[in-house]
């Protein structure tokens, strides 16, 4: 593989990939020194900043490491001092954003009252159990800041206190539970995940809190913000003796914090950059694949319905093998946990019903960014291989019965993947092609002997720069007689099926031969839902989702029995971070146990704890979308950086996020556990109604809580 230079536009983004893809290379870095006055360099991460050391040059058999090194090396940094709870938990403090003393400074019950926290964790005291109650203090702490102008600002100085404590929270279960971690891998068999899980929420969180701190140093105007923690808004709200209420009016008279402090980032001269190597930026720049935002648009007076009376129809082709019919894919994200497919021509209706006839090729375009990590399959039930049902593949018959035979020829109706710079690169069989075209490259010798899906998949979990230089599609042609129905579904997050109607190839209607399940209907949303774009996740537990930790009309009074996460003007962001904070505060309350199985009880929190990233990344989107937009675009707001980040940034967290909290479900099903404990929270998620409040609601004949 080349890049022109001297190879780092090609090593770096490789670093991004998934641990199975970077594993399949020993990666390495060779040097050698060949200028006669160079007497001291650094060796640093290009992804992660204040990693540097020192690396001294002296003549062979000479050392020279104590001349003076004439660049001032006063100004390198000492390693990060830590205390005997940072050594006792695996935690650490964060000197680079203004968290000088870290969650050792929150280990002490009394502290945590005073900071104004509640226990997080029921059952028994242990030191594992002390240690994540103290991050998750820390952030509940250094989360409340004051909401000035800037939406995305806000979002940041929230999200890098959120993120930390992610970090945190995997580094206390791999100091304590590291042993347990490598059996329980061992154990799994052939899909071990638990050490790439926690790997990948330390090194891709920290990476994403680098870019956000970088961000908030170097924009202008509103939107630059060197300091991350605000003290005065996190004291304020502490000493407050009441928690979360509001005037019958719903509008909010606590002033806000009216200093922020004073302490200031020391970022490193060694490394400024935003999160993009200057050949990712290329990438991104030049990409051929680029196509929408963040989120499907609007689509007025569709052709047809999406309903299974009105099903939706290809928006262009021929239905030929060398001009299918073409269906276009994008991601509607404040309709569901995961968000829900929608497509071209199909108006808002979400996971649509689709409608094709045998015999003709078809097409389903993933060029829209949106798409990203989301891989379309082709299953015969719902759910595909996430509910471990027949897909379409080679060897799969079908279950009309009509091609028996067609596994051993490995000639069953199958779907094709495709990749390449303009999609017509087929990604299975055993050709040797080159993915990128002109481009060489990143997927030299893409190959999977199959039908593509070995390929195609694990791409859309590469960096969204690397991804978007393909034009993926996925194409299938229905030749078995009988076959009258299947599912598109999602490859990497479950719960995202859509029917797919088929039709004789003259357009009659097929009778389905084979029996399906009852299909689940799209997530019912409330008003407070479509408002904030947050959205309830009934498929692990969360039915009424943070809409019901809002503002009751029957008490005067908010669902949170914790303190408020925001100060200052109360504006529909605020108000709807506010709550996705509470919503994740109480959820996050879990009992430790089984004694000793800290792995199920990292897992209850962390589940509650990335749905709140997934949440207030779509308050973001849903609240703000202009400025957004403005900060991915306006080179302006960057002092000495131009690339966009933004857009991937948020993408990242929903996408990322969303797939770790089903593996984490997955495995807590293994184990017969459930996500949320109303016993230790005191809050049913089933119907997001404490005890105490079921009470107001019966005596006052209301059955939501409405802001």
């Amino acid at each position: 593989m080349k890049d022109g230079g001297f190879g780092l536009d090609t090593y770096e983004p490789q670093f991004k990939f998934p641990l199975a893809t970077w594993q399949e290379n020993k990666y390495n870095v060779q040097v050698k020194i060949a200028d006669t006055g160079t007497k001291l360099f650094f060796y640093f991460c290009h992804i992660h900043s204040k990693m540097s050391g020192k690396i001294h040059v002296f003549d062979e058999g000479v050392q020279n490491i104590n001349r003076t090194w004439v660049e001032n090396p006063s100004t390198f940094y000492d390693p990060i001092k830590l205390s005997a709870e940072d050594k006792k938990c695996g935690f650490t403090s964060s000197e680079d954003y203004g968290d000088a003393t870290g969650p050792s400074g929150f280990g002490v019950v009394a502290t945590q009252t005073k900071k104004g926290c509640s226990p997080a964790l029921c059952g028994a005291p242990s030191v594992f159990k002390d240690c994540l109650e103290a991050v998750d203090c820390a952030m509940n702490y250094n989360m409340r800041v004051k909401h000035g102008s800037s939406a995305v600002v806000t979002f940041m100085r929230q999200m890098i206190p959120h993120h930390q404590n992610a970090v945190n929270m995997a580094k206390v279960l791999l100091k304590n539970a590291g042993a347990k971690l490598d059996a329980e891998d061992v154990a799994l068999g052939d899909d071990p995940f638990l050490n790439e899980l926690i790997q990948s929420i330390i090194n891709s969180q920290n990476g994403q809190i680098m870019t956000m701190q970088t961000y908030l140093e170097h924009a202008k105007g509103a939107h630059k913000s060197k300091v991350v923690l605000d003290s005065a808004c996190a004291e304020e709200i502490a000493k407050s003796t009441t928690t979360r209420t509001y005037p019958a009016s719903n509008k909010k008279t606590r002033r806000g914090s009216q200093n922020d402090v004073k302490k200031m980032f020391t970022e490193p001269e060694l490394l400024q950059k935003l999160h993009l190597s200057i050949g990712q930026r290329k990438l991104l720049e030049e990409s051929a694949a680029y196509d929408g935002g963040l989120q499907a648009p609007d689509e007025t007076s569709p052709a047809h319905a999406g309903t299974d009376a009105d099903p939706c129809e290809a928006t262009s082709g021929t239905g030929t093998d060398a001009d299918p019919y073409v269906f276009e894919a994008m991601m509607d994200h404040f309709v569901s946990s995961t968000g829900y497919y929608r497509f071209k021509g199909c108006g808002p209706t979400v996971k649509p019903a689709l409608k094709i006839k045998a015999g003709s090729a078809y097409k389903f375009v993933q060029t829209h960014m949106s798409n990203w990590m989301h891989p379309i399959g082709l299953a015969y039930y719902p759910d595909g291989a996430h509910a471990e049902v027949d897909e379409l593949e080679l060897e799969v018959e079908p279950p009309s019965g009509a091609s028996a035979g067609c596994k051993a020829t490995s000639t069953c109706d199958s779907p094709k993947y495709y990749g390449g710079k303009d999609g017509t690169t087929y990604l299975g069989g055993t050709a040797n092609t080159v993915l990128t075209g002109a481009q060489e490259g990143y997927f030299a010798g893409v190959t999977d002997g199959g039908f593509g899906l070995d390929t195609f998949e694990p791409q859309f979990k590469f960096p969204l720069s690397i991804w978007q230089k393909n034009k993926y599609n996925v194409q299938v042609k229905i030749t078995d007689a009988k076959t009258a129905q299947f599912f598109y579904f999602c490859h990497i997050h479950n719960w995202m099926s859509g029917k797919i109607f088929v039709t004789n190839a003259d357009g009659t209607a097929r009778t389905a031969t084979a029996t399906y399940p009852t299909f689940y209907d799209p997530v019912k949303l409330s008003d407070e839902d479509t408002k904030c774009g947050y959205t309830p996740a009934p498929h692990y537990g969360d039915v009424s989702g943070p809409g019901a930790f809002g503002y009751s009309k029957v008490s005067g009074e908010s669902m949170c029995m914790e303190k408020e996460a925001v100060c200052g003007a109360t504006t529909e962001f605020s108000a709807c971070l506010e709550q996705v904070d509470c919503h994740m505060t109480v959820n996050m309350k879990v009992t430790h146990a089984p004694a000793g199985n800290e792995i199920i009880t990292f897992m209850r929190q962390m589940i509650p704890h990335h749905q709140n990233a997934v949440n207030m990344v779509k308050v973001l989107m849903k609240t703000s979308p202009a400025e957004i937009k403005m900060v991915e675009t306006d080179a302006d707001l960057i002092a000495d950086e131009t690339s966009p980040f933004l857009f991937e940034l948020l993408q990242d967290i929903i996408n990322t996020q969303n797939g770790q909290i089903m593996s984490m479900y997955d495995y807590l099903k293994t184990k017969n556990q459930i996500v949320y404990d109303s016993t230790c929270s005191g809050v049913s998620s089933a119907s997001g109604v404490s005890p105490m409040w079921a009470f107001v609601l019966a005596t006052a004949s209301v059955a939501v809580f409405i802001i």
